[in-house]
């Protein structure tokens, strides 16, 4: 929980919260498709997401669209944390005795069972960081909280070692989620001052704004963005390079 809280805290005064929020999704997503035996890495989430083709990737092999749940997922983390955590379980269950008394953590990951053994589609991987925020463990969902352990559907009994590899799990979803916040903080930190120093920033000023939402960049998806020619985008992309701010 204090690892939580610790991201948690941070990011509800992070100016870059909304592009945390968007690679946050996309990381919590992948995990999500892995717990469904979708052979599928982060770099592959992150370069669809872009529209990028990574040389030396091939296809991700899935009978259907990997990426059709995910527009309603990041809808879902972005409603108000109005409701009640029962209004969002689809299902019913009698609370087991001695559970009101247990840690709100636990609880949590309780209901995550429950739910794992009544749904065998990717919601209840998806569902965690929104059900963390509706027992108000969070602020708001942290979507990098995402996912869970594949034992969660099949354990019906008291599990001390899955229950352990849980909360290790999502210790350390929030620790690599604070370590990318610091990472695009320092980014947007060091994109200020290369811009400052610069005679005629041009439209650098907004290519670091978008690199915030987008980490990987080509010419051709920046043209419409930025309203500049291919020519020119290259051209920028090749003076952000040279600042340091980019990687080619």
């Amino acid at each position: 929980m204090a690892a939580i809280a610790r991201l948690d805290a941070r990011i509800c005064a992070s100016l870059v919260a909304p592009a945390w929020r968007l690679r946050a999704a996309w990381t919590g997503y992948t995990r999500a498709l892995q717990l469904q035996r979708v052979e599928i890495d982060e770099i592959d989430v992150f370069a669809g997401q872009c529209g990028l083709h990574l040389p030396g990737r091939g296809r991700i092999a899935t009978t259907g669209d990997p990426f059709g749940a995910l527009p309603a997922w990041q809808a879902r983390l972005a409603e108000p944390a109005g409701s009640h955590w029962r209004e969002d379980l689809p299902f019913s269950f009698e609370l087991p005795r001695g559970w009101a008394e247990a840690p709100a953590l636990v609880r949590a990951l309780d209901l995550a069972d429950i739910w794992c053994r009544n749904d065998a589609s990717s919601s209840p991987w998806l569902a965690r960081p929104i059900l963390l925020a509706r027992l108000k463990l969070t602020h708001t969902p942290l979507p990098c909280l995402a996912g869970g352990d594949e034992a969660q559907r099949f354990a019906l009994d008291a599990r001390p070692a899955l229950l352990k590899r849980l909360l290790k799990g999502l210790r350390k979803s929030a620790e690599d989620g604070l370590e990318r916040l610091d990472a695009l903080e320092r980014f947007r930190l060091r994109a200020a001052t290369a811009v400052a120093s610069e005679h005629r920033p041009g439209k650098l000023t907004e290519l670091t704004r978008l690199a915030l939402a987008r980490p990987s960049l080509a010419a051709r998806t920046i043209t419409g963005e930025l309203g500049v020619t291919p020519s020119g985008a290259g051209k920028l992309l090749a003076r952000a390079e040279g600042l340091g701010l980019l990687v080619a």
